[in-house]
């Protein structure tokens, strides 16, 4: 396994865990070599990181095509409820929207779809899309944070 791409698939599921810890960690090269087999049929989560390591790579147009999958597959069919006054101070403090936790949608999809929308707004806006990123980013908006052209995220 390494950075080459030599067009082989390892028969080995992919460690979502692993790759979610690196991230955190900053290990985003290492989180890739995880990452790279995964595609859009691959879980939410995987799919979003994915997403967030090509986004942090400068790859706005592949992260883009991730963050939305990762998105309407986060958020369609998820009941909307609102954070307490606590979740909404933290979610509003936040700079930017963080890797996604393999567990997190299952223990809460509300959480997890916030995260996929933040992502993908961010990416709409990488690749020049303000007006699609403002109609989807409004619930956002609701709980203080929003996202920004470049340069004021």
């Amino acid at each position: 396994m390494g950075f080459l791409d030599n067009d082989t698939k390892a028969s080995v599921p992919i460690d979502g865990t692993a790759a979610y810890q690196m991230i955190v960690a900053s290990d985003l090269p290492g989180a890739w070599m995880l990452l790279t087999k995964a595609d859009i049929s691959s879980s939410p989560d995987l799919v979003y990181n994915k997403a967030f390591c090509l986004r942090a790579a400068g790859r706005a147009d592949e992260a883009l095509e991730l963050s939305r999958t990762a998105f309407r597959r986060l958020t369609e069919g998820v009941p909307q409820r609102s954070f307490d006054p606590v979740g909404t101070a933290l979610v509003s403090a936040m700079a930017s929207p963080g890797p996604m936790n393999p567990a997190m949608p299952e223990i809460d999809g509300t959480y997890a779809g916030l995260q996929a929308r933040w992502l993908y707004c961010l990416c709409l806006i990488d690749c020049g899309e303000t007006g699609e990123c403002a109609r989807v980013a409004a619930p956002l908006t609701q709980l203080g944070i929003g996202p920004t052209v470049k340069g004021g995220e």
